[in-house]
């Protein structure tokens, strides 16, 4: 089964409140009807995971297991399903069980913090985040929670400095420069943030989730312009998140570039989802009235 990225398994929903006689329908469609079927158990199993039916989610990955003993992904998976059902022994050892196979994954030493943290191990639950940070520097799930870790106990200032070092040692790396930076965006200090936002995008001027964070953080500070030039650069390097371009749009149209505005709106609904409807009717909206002002 194949690992999905960091902020996917954490899976940290509470589920939508459906009726437990729809989590049971739910297991035993696929008992009846894919049973043999790994790849549509997959996809049923982060369904479970989706709603926040975790039991579910466990029985079905280690059905997958059964069919596929090898399936690093699915054993994981049931680790992170105990995990968050409460059953913290056996999520340990299945989290185990699996670093002995994947040893260098940060996302399973992310999630062995998780259980430690819940078991009241605070200094196990500190070195596993220690790990997974240094396996991974531009995990920024891993980056939070080692972060905001250290911000709860008052060590704040050494999370800081440990991450300078990190982005020092690791010139490639965006990932500690983006906590640094939402460090002072938390602490109300812009210029600092963006500062750090600014070093980030030097690392990983294309990154999806920076450019999301940091042209959304601009728009928020009135720094239109700056937004305009951050992403404008990236969009010439290649293609760019769908929330960059419409923050994008929102800055030209709010200093008054209302067809460039309209452009990238017609790109957007091009490959729209759902979902994105109601925010991008909005957008029209804003732009018709925009040109119904008087020059």
């Amino acid at each position: 089964m194949e690992e999905r990225d960091d902020q996917l398994v954490s899976y940290d929903t509470e589920g939508d409140g459906t009726s437990d006689e729809d989590r049971r329908m739910l297991l035993e469609f696929a008992q009846r009807h894919r049973w043999h079927d790994a790849e549509t158990l997959r996809e049923i199993a982060l369904a479970c995971f989706d709603a926040g039916y975790f039991p579910e989610a466990a029985a079905l990955c280690r059905r997958i297991l059964e069919l596929d003993p090898g399936d690093d992904g699915a054993l994981l998976h049931v680790g992170v399903a105990l995990l968050h059902d409460g059953q913290l022994g056996d999520a340990e050892r299945t989290v185990l069980d699996y670093l002995r196979r994947c040893p260098d994954c940060a996302v399973g030493h992310v999630n062995l913090a998780k259980i430690h943290a819940e078991m009241g191990r605070e200094a196990e639950a500190a070195a596993a985040l220690d790990r997974a940070v240094d396996l991974d520097p531009d995990n920024t799930h891993a980056l939070d929670l080692f972060y905001l870790t250290a911000r709860e106990a008052g060590r704040t200032q050494a999370a800081l400095d440990r991450l300078e070092r990190m982005a020092e040692m690791r010139p490639a790396s965006w990932g500690p420069y983006r906590t640094i930076a939402q460090h002072f965006q938390r602490e109300g200090d812009a210029e600092q943030a963006i500062a750090y936002y600014r070093r980030a995008c030097e690392r990983a001027p294309r990154n999806a989730e920076l450019l999301r964070t940091f042209s959304g953080y601009l728009g928020q500070q009135g720094r239109l312009q700056e937004l305009v030039n951050v992403v404008e650069q990236a969009a010439r390097r290649g293609p760019i998140p769908p929330e960059a371009t419409y923050n994008l749009a929102r800055a030209y149209l709010e200093l008054g570039r209302v067809e460039q505005a309209r452009s990238l709106l017609e790109a957007l609904r091009a490959g729209a989802t759902p979902a994105w409807k109601p925010v991008l009717d909005d957008l029209a909206a804003a732009i018709a009235a925009a040109c119904l002002q008087p020059a």
